[in-house]
């Protein structure tokens, strides 16, 4: 697979960019969304770079996720996530982050195609809750699709512990910017 980086090169899925991704907002965020295809579990193999797009009007979320996913002090600099097919209809994965300099993977999820909340059509599901760490306890659950090559789009869907759900939070991923790596830091 070529490597491809959406981040600082312009890279264009038809006419989409990680810029043009940012300034939809979300409601137009969602709109595109139920308009793309899922990618394939075999598609998703590799380390992916990871653009965070927000949650509009809803600064508990923000903030949260920049606590929780963009300080070094607490899990780190969120980076991107990693996938790895481990049969035809499911897959495995993790969060990568920075933290004070050391890639560290946490935050593993199981992966496979599934509903979308949106629309009912497929989506590249990661779920946490099949494993012990703060995204599971959140109930924290990803949905991705395919804007292009090397573009997919994603929102993550959570609540807090005590059963609050959250705003959904959105997200791009470009790439494979890499082969799937399990060194670095502790899951």
């Amino acid at each position: 697979m070529g490597k491809t980086d959406g981040a600082n090169t312009g890279h264009q899925s038809g006419a989409w960019t990680i810029e043009r991704l940012k300034h939809l907002g979300t409601d137009g965020l969602v709109e595109l969304f139920k308009t793309l295809p899922a990618p394939s579990i075999r598609e998703m193999n590799g380390e992916y770079r990871g653009h965070y797009l927000g949650a509009d009007h809803h600064p508990i979320s923000n903030l949260l996720w920049h606590m929780f996913a963009n300080l070094s002090i607490f899990s780190g600099v969120w980076q991107g996530k990693s996938f790895q097919p481990i049969s035809a209809t499911e897959g495995f994965g993790f969060n990568n982050l920075k933290k004070f300099g050391m890639v560290v993977r946490r935050w593993p999820m199981r992966t496979g195609i599934g509903p979308s909340r949106y629309d009912g059509k497929d989506v590249y599901s990661l779920n946490y809750g099949y494993y012990y760490s703060l995204a599971g306890i959140a109930s924290m659950q990803d949905e991705i699709r395919k804007v292009g090559d090397g573009l997919y789009l994603g929102v993550g869907h959570w609540q807090l512990p005590i059963g609050i759900p959250m705003a959904s939070v959105w997200f791009a991923l470009t790439g494979p910017v890499g082969a799937f790596d399990t060194t670095g830091g502790r899951l």
